[in-house]
């Protein structure tokens, strides 16, 4: 690896700290993160929650180790009462997706090349701004789907009885 190559990594690494950490609490929680998170502080036991998962892997394709770790930071840091912040349910994953950034580099290294590797560990940084960047345009757009459910056909409406016409049935009423 090269000095610039090396230089890249490294910054790469530590962008994407702060970046996975500040996006933390910045967006609500969605029904699979809730559903996850439940199971995970619900489990009777950590042995629970492992033998459950594997019994889940051949059909849901997730290690029972996401779990565990979810109900060890919980459990640690939280209260297994209620559910969490925002922010401590999703640190384990905020991890997971620092420490896979190595890996992510290799696997893109070992494929083609070095170049190749920083490529993959680029996008995987800005992967969760992209994410979190989609879900604030799709509250956009549903915002204006709602308005323009309510205005497109006052539109037409208006289109049809605001013309000039003599000869509209409804012209000859006496209201």
């Amino acid at each position: 690896m090269t000095k610039t190559q090396r230089i890249l990594f490294f910054a790469m690494l530590a962008l994407a700290v702060p970046m996975r950490l500040v996006w933390l609490n910045l967006a609500s929680f969605t029904i699979d993160e809730i559903n996850v998170i439940n199971f995970a502080v619900n489990a009777e036991s950590m042995g629970g929650v492992f033998r459950t998962e594997l019994e889940r892997f051949t059909s849901l394709h997730r290690l029972p180790l996401l779990m565990m770790v979810i109900r060890f930071f919980v459990g640690t840091f939280g209260s297994l009462e209620q559910l969490p912040s925002e922010a401590l349910a999703r640190f384990p994953f905020a991890l997971i997706g620092i420490a896979s950034l190595p890996l992510i580099y290799l696997l893109g290294a070992t494929l083609r090349d070095r170049s190749t590797g920083l490529w993959a560990m680029f996008l995987a940084v800005f992967s969760t701004f992209a994410s979190l960047s989609q879900a604030r345009t799709s509250e956009v757009i549903n915002f204006l789907t709602i308005v323009s459910t309510i205005f497109i056909p006052l539109t037409f409406l208006v289109g049809v009885w605001g013309m000039n016409f003599d000869s509209m049935p409804e012209l000859d009423y006496r209201f």
